[in-house]
C-alpha cells in the first residue's frame, strides 16, 4: 500500500467540507474553489456585504475568507498604512496584511471542469488609475463541476491503504474555455429559453462546437 502524511491522506480520501459553512459536499454538487479551498455554490459569497460571487468575477482571500472586489480593496487599503492588526469590518472579520502567497487563486485542475474568465486585461490610457494589487486582476471565481471528487469519496472503491494508485496514471484532465462567438450564442439563446431540451442542446452543441454537457453547466449556472 502506498503511505500519505496526514494532510495529502485527508486532502485525497477524506470527504471535502465547504470552506464557509464546514457541511459535507457531495460528489455531484457543483463548488466554487478558490486557491486550496472548495465552497458550495450559494456559499461563495463575500463575507463583508454577503454579495454573491459567480463565474468571471474578481474576488480577494484572507485565509480562507472571501471577499468581492470593492471590500477587498478597500480593506487593502485600510491595511497597508497600518502597522498592527487594522479595524474590523462590519461583521467582525479583522483585516490583516496579508502575505503575499495570499492572493491568487492558483489553477487546480479537474476532470470535466469549465473555467471561466471575464476577459478583462490590465491597461491604461489617459490618466493614471489608482493602482491595485497585481494578483487581483488574475483573480476570478471558478466554477466547478465536482467530478474529480469521484474516485475519492463520490463512490464506493477499494479503501485508500490497499495498493490502488501504483503504477498508474491519473487521467489528463480537460480544461475548457469559452471564446468570445460561443458566448454570444449562448446568451443569445439563453435570453430565448432559459432551460434548453436535449435537442436544443445538440443544436447548440453543432453551433458552439462544445460539448452538451459543459452547455448544460452553462444554462443551469447562468
Amino acid at each position: 500500500g502506498n503511505i500519505y502524511c496526514k494532510k495529502d491522506y485527508y486532502r485525497l480520501f477524506g470527504i471535502k467540507r465547504c470552506s464557509r459553512c464546514h457541511a459535507a459536499i457531495s460528489s455531484s454538487e457543483l463548488v466554487m474553489r478558490a486557491r486550496d479551498h472548495v465552497f458550495h455554490v450559494p456559499c461563495f459569497t463575500c463575507v463583508t456585504c454577503n454579495v454573491a460571487l459567480t463565474k468571471g468575477d474578481h474576488f480577494g482571500m484572507q485565509e480562507n475568507a472571501v471577499f468581492c472586489r470593492l471590500h477587498y480593496e478597500m480593506a487593502m487599503s485600510t491595511s497597508v498604512a497600518a502597522t498592527s492588526p487594522g479595524p474590523a469590518l462590519p461583521g467582525g472579520f479583522p483585516v490583516y496584511p496579508p502575505p503575499a502567497t495570499d492572493f491568487g487563486a492558483l489553477p487546480h485542475e479537474g476532470v470535466g471542469k469549465v473555467h471561466f474568465y471575464n476577459g478583462v486585461r490590465t491597461g491604461q490610457k489617459g490618466r493614471p488609475r489608482k493602482r491595485k494589487p497585481k494578483d487581483l486582476e488574475s483573480m476570478t471565481a471558478n466554477l466547478d463541476l465536482n467530478a474529480d471528487y469521484l474516485d475519492t469519496f463520490g463512490a464506493p472503491g477499494p479503501s485508500p491503504t490497499l495498493p490502488g494508485l501504483n503504477g498508474q496514471q491519473r487521467t489528463k484532465r480537460m480544461r475548457t474555455s469559452f471564446k468570445h462567438h460561443q458566448l454570444r450564442t449562448m446568451k443569445s439563446y439563453f435570453a430565448i429559453n432559459h432551460n434548453p431540451d436535449a435537442k436544443d442542446l445538440k443544436q447548440l452543441s453543432q453551433k458552439t462546437g462544445l460539448p452538451k454537457r459543459v452547455l448544460q453547466v452553462w444554462f443551469q449556472n447562468a
